[in-house]
């Protein structure tokens, strides 16, 4: 009997180990936004985060796979793994991070996800996912938040050609951009982008701040070359804020997001076949020479410029072998750049240093620049004017004597300006300021001070952060009451939906991503009657639909927010 007791209490102990080991291993996924709030829809090219999460008690060597993405970009956007120890157990989780669009409209299954572990292959659940031609402010949490445009001047052009490739930064609160980031961009060439403009501009009936930064843009192929998204790092006031104004100095109340645009496309030609070889792309306006001096004797150096106008690629445009007397020789000097404005054209200057070996008048014939026109889709020749030089017989060399100056330069200091020496009579001290014996004290205790101040701002955000939910509780309702207000005074009644969502997050002690619509009918299924809760349907649909579609509100809409709140203060 002790015996079968036994077995049984082995095989009780395998199952329990077996289970631990399958319990400590998991996978999942998730669909965000940039701001890790879940989403279950997406605009057609707007990027989003694909997150996966690997659980177990040892680091896993091979990427998880994602099923479904084969008609997504994606791209990483990094990793990191943390440990866990917690009674000698080590616990192991791997973070994978991918950026990834789509660019048509349709419903898509995602997932699962699969990973290879030493117990086997774990896989999660599948998610789905539609993607829908939506606006950019669609996709706005905030009306402080900001989003990217990218556009391109011309919107099609032939290789070699310069473009302008521009970014906007819209924003319809406080948000401020900080950073821009380049990807990389393949097939073209691409300079440095200049703050260009502001303004303001009027998007699906909101005014937005916007900030243009522009850069030449230049093919290297042909074809429908891809302009892959930009990112921008903006910072926006936190709204945590200290409840002690000198602590305030110390608190952290600027908040860092980031934003990124649509990708675009630019359609490439290549040039016309012609026996014509073209030494540049776009519209050159002038093509001039000239030389520092038109007189000169044989052997001498004459600098010989040639200047080249246009709104093209300079930096890679070069002259083809000048043409010249067999008589004179010459050697390139230097090249540079004048940058105009990058809507205008530049100006590129070649410096070449010329000899005339024989005497007697010479001409520097026309130099021709051939170009291709884009606009006229055609190809053109600039010529420069002939020059005529005067070179004379070189002189022999003489041998120049200059007589040095022996006379000696002497220089005294004038001494009128200078006190003499108090030899007679007493010498009486001269008193300086001194610092104040309080003063003192307080300089002394002054980093003393400032220390004990931030360490009791610390004390303090650290209880804040500590009981930051129970804040969120009790302050739910003022701080619903506050972003009504701000709706009320902006028309935005599109941040009602975002209000309430907050609120029902707040009174539960959750974070507002966790809160979806069949959360809400449950939550206030037990706190207002039938009918209330049909209305309430009703109206939070209204406010989806201002949300997320683009719906004209209502007049009444916020008058009808607040008496929902209303009642919510009193029953929730």
């Amino acid at each position: 009997m002790v015996k079968k007791i036994g077995n049984l209490f082995v095989l009780i102990l395998l199952l329990t180990t077996a289970f631990k080991i399958n319990a400590e291993s998991s996978l999942s996924f998730s669909i965000t936004d940039f701001h890790d709030k879940k989403i279950g829809w997406a605009g057609v090219g707007v990027p989003f985060l694909l997150s996966v999460v690997v659980t177990g008690d040892q680091q896993i060597a091979d990427e998880p796979e994602v099923q479904g993405l084969d008609d997504f970009h994606v791209r990483s956007a990094g990793t990191f793994t943390n440990f866990h120890i917690v009674n000698n157990v080590t616990t192991v989780v791997q973070h994978y991070k991918y950026i990834i669009r789509i660019d048509k409209v349709g419903n898509y299954k995602i997932g699962p996800a699969t990973v290879k572990t030493p117990e086997g292959v774990i896989r999660s659940h599948a998610r789905t996912l539609t993607v829908k031609d939506s606006p950019e402010q669609e996709s706005q949490k905030e009306v402080s938040d900001a989003f990217l445009r990218l556009s391109i001047e011309p919107q099609e052009g032939y290789l070699g050609q310069k473009f302008i490739l521009k970014v906007r930064f819209y924003a319809t609160g406080r948000a401020t951009i900080t950073r821009l980031f380049k990807p990389e961009f393949t097939g073209f060439w691409i300079g440095q982008f200049v703050e260009s403009t502001a303004g303001l501009e009027e998007i699906n009936g909101l005014d937005y701040r916007y900030v243009e930064y522009r850069a030449p843009i230049i093919p290297k192929e042909t074809g429908d070359l891809i302009i892959q998204s930009m990112e921008a790092e903006y910072q926006i006031p936190s709204k945590r804020r200290s409840g002690f104004g000198f602590f305030a100095l110390f608190d952290r109340d600027i908040e860092f997001r980031r934003t990124i645009s649509k990708p675009i496309t630019l359609p490439v030609l290549p040039l016309p076949k012609s026996s014509i070889k073209a030494d540049g792309v776009g519209p050159f306006s002038q093509f001039k020479a000239s030389v520092d001096h038109a007189e000169g004797q044989v052997g001498q150096g004459i600098v010989y410029t040639i200047i080249l106008e246009g709104d093209a690629d300079l930096e890679h445009t070069n002259l083809t072998a000048l043409s010249m007397p067999d008589v004179i020789t010459y050697y390139d000097s230097k090249n540079s750049i004048e940058v105009g404005n990058v809507d205008h054209g530049d100006r590129k200057i070649f410096e070449y240093i010329i000899q005339a070996q024989e005497p007697g008048k010479l001409i520097i014939p026309s130099q021709k620049f051939t170009y291709f026109d884009p606009a006229a889709k055609e190809y053109k020749t600039l010529h420069t004017k002939p020059i005529e030089l005067t070179i004379t017989p070189g002189e022999s060399n003489k041998t120049y004597y200059e007589e040095k100056s022996t006379e000696a330069i002497s220089y005294t200091e004038p001494t009128d300006n200078i006190k003499p020496l108090n030899e007679h009579g007493p010498w009486l001290p001269v008193r300086y300021r001194e610092i104040p014996f309080g003063w003192f004290i307080f300089l002394l205790f002054f980093p003393l001070l400032i220390g004990l101040s931030l360490w009791l701002a610390g004390i303090y955000r650290w209880y804040y952060d500590k009981n930051v939910t129970y804040f969120a509780y009790k302050g739910a309702f003022r701080k619903a009451r506050n972003a009504l207000r701000i709706c009320t005074e902006t028309n935005g009644a599109a941040g009602l939906y975002d209000l309430f969502i907050r609120l029902f997050a707040a009174r539960s002690h959750l974070v507002p991503s966790s809160v979806n619509n069949e959360y809400v009918q449950d939550y206030l299924g037990s706190k207002i009657s039938q009918d209330q809760l049909q209305e309430w349907n009703r109206f939070f649909k209204t406010v989806q639909e201002i949300r997320f579609y683009g719906k004209t509100p209502g007049r009444k809409i916020c008058d009808e927010a607040a008496s929902w709140l209303n009642l919510f203060e009193e029953v929730l």
